[in-house]
């Protein structure tokens, strides 16, 4: 429809000339074309205005001239009257089209979660009031309506339940609450927490009390069950939840407050020429050279295998940073090919003189992949993951939840997982090969244990193409009240 004929529709509507059938179309075209809204709302804004301006000579006008104003006045009531009509109704799709409050999520390095919305809302990206993002592992940043950033670690769930106030359900979060965003909410299951212009933390993770941490500022907090029960505090100062107590907090926390550096701490191929001695090999990336305990292995091929009929075992240290609270995720990337036998052959992590963590074929000539903990028992675990090619291995050193994917990816599906122990710093690695018996009396078994396997004398064989060791740090990110 031409711009001329949008006017005078719009004009015989004000002046209340439109009969019913046209008063439904111009309807409909309200709802579904915003151009023609604006048009109307321009007019409309115009003719207040004239009315404004000319009602008192108009009310004179009506003294001494009553029969044609008051029809004039009819009309515009009329018209007033659907004036009013359609306001309500461009009112209202203005509301609905225009932004509402959400909170922007990123996802950073090796995360995975998923977001759940309410009726009528989408985005990957976004938390809408009544959003719930639920995060496996790894970490998101958070810009709230706000201005309030927030930086959220899992394994973990957050909810926004308003523009100015999220719910922790667990996990740990930080955040920053610029100027003019005071009194933003962070509540968990417990507690009630209020900034009051601050940089603080709280942790909500499963098994430990949930604590608050001031940073810099200041918050108030209450209990749920106490709501008179109101604590402040200020920088410096924490406050844990535990027996249904606010106790003083051990000690100040760090919170990341952006996402990890990946630092590899130990990496090595086996490109090297032909017979090349692991013994003595300088890895590209670590602390220090290969050193054989037991047997010898070379390099054929562009591997190192471990096949035959020796025992073979090789260590090598990690370089730093080492795990702790805050660089608390460990990544193995193992690249290997060839067939097994019927013994094992692996990586494996240790801690000082202790064998943590068992990366490798524990099944023999069936190829499988397994991990575990140190053990003969790892047998058991077989198959896990078939055909020999890469695998990573995921080490939450929070939580002691040692994963195992396909590839070099962690964010997918695990393939094998196991609860390790939380708290574990690898130094070194190792690859070996041995017998069944070998695994028994190497997890401290009797030689009676090992009686079953007398037979079974041959050494598993598994060739490395490259292995990868990698730290997520948050060194430089970590904020605490000093």
């Amino acid at each position: 429809m031409k711009l001329r004929d949008d006017e005078a529709t719009i004009q015989n509507l004000i002046d209340g000339k439109l009969g019913e059938v046209e008063f439904g179309r111009v309807e409909n075209r309200m709802r579904s074309d915003k151009e023609f809204r604006r048009l109307y709302l321009s007019y409309v804004k115009s003719h207040h205005l004239l009315i404004e301006k000319f009602e008192t000579s108009g009310e004179d006008v009506a003294r001494s001239r009553p029969g044609p104003i008051l029809v004039r006045r009819r009309r515009v009531m009329f018209a007033l009257a659907a004036a009013i009509t359609m306001l309500a109704i461009v009112a209202t799709l203005l509301w609905q089209a225009a932004p509402q409050p959400q909170a922007t999520i990123v996802y950073g390095p090796e995360s995975k979660g998923r977001i759940e919305h309410p009726e009528g809302k989408i985005g990957n990206n976004k938390l809408w009031e009544g959003s719930t993002l639920e995060l496996d592992r790894g970490s998101v940043s958070v810009l709230m309506p706000s201005g309030v950033k927030g930086y959220f670690e899992g394994p973990g769930k957050i909810e926004m339940e308003n523009p100015n106030r999220l719910r922790l359900h667990s996990g740990r979060i930080w955040f920053d609450v610029p100027d003019g965003a005071e009194g933003f909410v962070c509540v968990t299951n417990s507690l009630f927490v209020e900034d009051l212009g601050t940089e603080f933390g709280v942790i909500a993770d499963q098994g430990r009390p949930e604590e608050v941490h001031v940073i810099d500022g200041k918050v108030r907090l209450h209990p749920f069950e106490r709501p008179s029960e109101i604590l402040s505090l200020v920088k410096g100062e924490g406050t844990a939840w535990k027996d249904r107590q606010l106790t003083a907090a051990n000690a100040p926390a760090g919170f990341s407050a952006a996402f990890p550096v990946k630092i590899v701490v130990f990496s090595d191929d086996f490109i090297d020429a032909d017979g090349t001695p692991l013994e003595g090999k300088v890895p590209d990336v670590g602390a220090g050279p290969w050193r054989a305990t037991l047997g010898g292995m070379e390099v054929r091929n562009g591997v190192l295998d471990t096949h035959g009929e020796l025992r073979k075992a090789a260590f090598a240290p990690l370089g730093l940073p080492h795990l702790n609270d805050l660089t608390h995720i460990f990544l193995l990337t193992v690249e290997a090919h060839g067939s097994g036998s019927d013994g094992w052959a692996g990586v494996s992590l240790y801690t000082g003189d202790q064998e943590r963590i068992f990366v490798g074929d524990p099944c023999g000539g069936r190829g499988d992949w397994a991990l575990h903990p140190v053990g003969w028992q790892a047998i058991s675990a077989c198959p896990l993951l078939a055909g020999k090619g890469t695998v990573t291995l995921r080490y939450n050193y929070r939580t002691g939840l040692a994963e195992l994917f396909e590839g070099e990816e962690t964010t997918g599906i695990p393939r094998a997982s196991q609860w390790i122990a939380p708290g574990l710093a690898f130094d070194r690695i190792r690859i070996a090969n041995g017998s069944m018996m070998d695994a028994i009396l190497d997890a401290g078994g009797s030689e009676a244990a090992t009686k079953f396997y007398d037979t079974i004398n041959v050494r598993s064989n598994i060739a490395v193409r490259k292995i990868k060791a990698t730290v997520l740090s948050a060194e430089n990110s970590i904020r605490k009240a000093n």
